[in-house]
């Protein structure tokens, strides 16, 4: 796609951060990240702004596109009053995602996020609900139910994208690539031949380091999956 892309939540904890380093960024070559967050940075290869100079960012806007803003839920107000103050502003915006988990003050905060996207005048069609940090148990009609304000606010809004399948599921490994710099495309593309070598090694302290990096390289290629699609 082109344009602008923002990923913001009134309510913290949603995995804003993991959805642009594994998601977003991966697949949207040539992208620029920038995060809007005044207390602490993801760590993502990013522009940081300052919650003060968002609305400096936002007027670029209307001469770039390929923007990816990382909105922390301690700047969403700043980041919705610079909108208010630049009447149609969100028009160089062509998709904002609302990241939700499944907890409950993270679905009333999700559903506020997108009522006021929509009372500002953003076009429903342009708001995209990510089910994050999913259980593995959830699928298909479960997640509806746990998600039920998103498909009733569907019902009220068709065009506003939410469905069963925009779903993350729950993983260690998101975790552990984070602390280790990298991204689950990255994992899942390593081809290293972990049983050749366990093979040809009769260290135990070994075998069991590499059974562990053939069983992340595995965890990574079925989210991978999840994330491509």
């Amino acid at each position: 796609m082109d344009g602008n892309i923002v990923v913001m939540s009134y309510s913290g904890n949603v995995g804003k951060s993991t959805i642009v380093r594994h998601l977003l960024m991966p697949h949207m070559t040539g992208y620029t990240l920038k995060e809007v967050e005044s207390i602490n940075s993801s760590g993502n290869d990013a522009i940081v702004v300052n919650g003060e100079n968002i609305g400096s960012h936002l007027d670029d806007l209307i001469l770039s596109e390929g923007n990816i803003f990382d909105v922390g839920a301690s700047n969403v107000e700043r980041f919705m009053d610079a909108l208010r103050l630049r009447d149609g502003a969100h028009e160089d915006i062509s998709l904002f995602i609302v990241p939700v988990t499944p907890d409950n003050k993270q679905i009333v905060d999700g559903v506020n996020t997108i009522r006021h996207l929509i009372d500002y005048g953003v076009a429903t069609v342009k708001i995209l609900v990510i089910f994050n940090k999913v259980p593995a148990s959830l699928i298909g009609e479960d997640v509806k139910e746990r998600f039920a304000p998103y498909f009733k606010m569907k019902e009220k809004w068709p065009e506003l994208r939410v469905s069963v399948e925009y779903v993350i599921h729950q993983n260690e490994l998101f975790d552990k690539l984070t602390r280790q710099k990298m991204t689950i495309p990255e994992l899942a593309s390593d081809n290293t031949d972990y049983k050749a070598e366990i093979a040809r090694t009769k260290d135990e302290k070994v075998r069991a380091e590499l059974a562990k990096k053939l069983t992340f390289v595995r965890m990574a290629r079925a989210i991978g999956k999840q994330l491509d699609t």
